[in-house]
């Protein structure tokens, strides 16, 4: 019964909350000044990537970065999570080019010893600016593919590494 009400509420709070937040413009000039402030201190390369979202449930903006080098950069990307927590921005990190690499390594391994199925990348992984995450296309061969391919899927989503399976020979002939 009072169900219509209070969602009434809550998205007027929503708007509120989303009216009162700075432009995505403002976002990128403060986060372009937090990674400033924080390139003398460490030894990695911090870099954005894709457009600040805003989202309305935590009246947060959202923005996704890669932080690569040979070290500091797991405190670096401390430092810039806290950073962005005084200026309602939440920073998540993003795998670089040559961290996939190696994460695909891991997934490929364990894939086929759970499984039996021999994963093979097609091409190199691709980067989408707008979503800030990794396309990776491969082929499957071996016993309970399929089974396979949701664990990839499911192990690549939380890294924001996105699988698609290409047709085998094998496949097509069936």
């Amino acid at each position: 019964m009072f169900r219509w009400p209070v969602a009434m509420l809550m998205a007027t709070l929503l708007r509120m909350a989303s009216a009162d937040a700075p432009s995505a413009d403002a976002i990128d000039v403060e986060t372009a000044r937090a990674i400033d402030a924080l390139r003398p201190k460490f030894a990695c390369e911090l870099s954005v990537h894709g457009e600040p979202r805003f989202d309305e449930f935590s009246s947060k903006w959202l923005v996704a970065y890669t932080a690569s080098g040979a070290t500091d950069c797991d405190a670096a990307a401390l430092a810039l999570q806290q950073a962005g927590a005084n200026l309602s921005i939440a920073f998540y990190r993003r795998p670089d080019r040559e961290q996939v690499d190696h994460l695909l390594v891991g997934l490929r391994q364990s894939v086929r010893a759970a499984f039996g199925c021999i994963i093979s990348i097609v091409g190199e992984p691709q980067f989408d600016e707008t979503s800030a995450s990794w396309s990776v296309t491969y082929l499957a061969e071996g016993a309970a593919c399929d089974d396979a391919a949701q664990e990839l899927g499911r192990r690549g989503a939380e890294l924001q590494i996105y699988f698609n399976r290409r047709a085998s020979r094998q496949d097509l002939i069936r």
